[in-house]
């Protein structure tokens, strides 16, 4: 981390708009910081997943819901989406 905290700006922003090459040609000094990139600054290959929670949110945002705290879709999404892996949990 320290390595990485004292390199120049300069060799940052090198690479111009794609930080996926920075941290490519960066891996062998930073291999650790450099998997997290990869892991995390990928772009998602589908929209099916975020299309599938907006459908889910809908069915709980309804005409009659219409004043439900967005804190509690996004529970009530979270739940529904891992009721399954919840009762797994439970019954090892």
């Amino acid at each position: 981390m320290n390595m990485y905290l004292n390199l120049p700006l300069a060799d940052i922003k090198m690479q111009g708009s794609s930080l996926l090459l920075w941290w490519k040609s960066h891996e062998g000094v930073l291999p650790n910081l450099a998997a997290l990139a990869k892991k995390y600054l990928v772009i998602p290959g589908s929209s099916a997943t975020s299309k599938c929670l907006f459908s889910l949110s809908g069915g709980i945002v309804s005409p009659s819901r219409t004043n439900i705290a967005s804190e509690n879709v996004s529970m009530s999404v979270f739940w529904i989406k891992n009721m399954e892996k919840l009762e797994n949990c439970n019954k090892k």
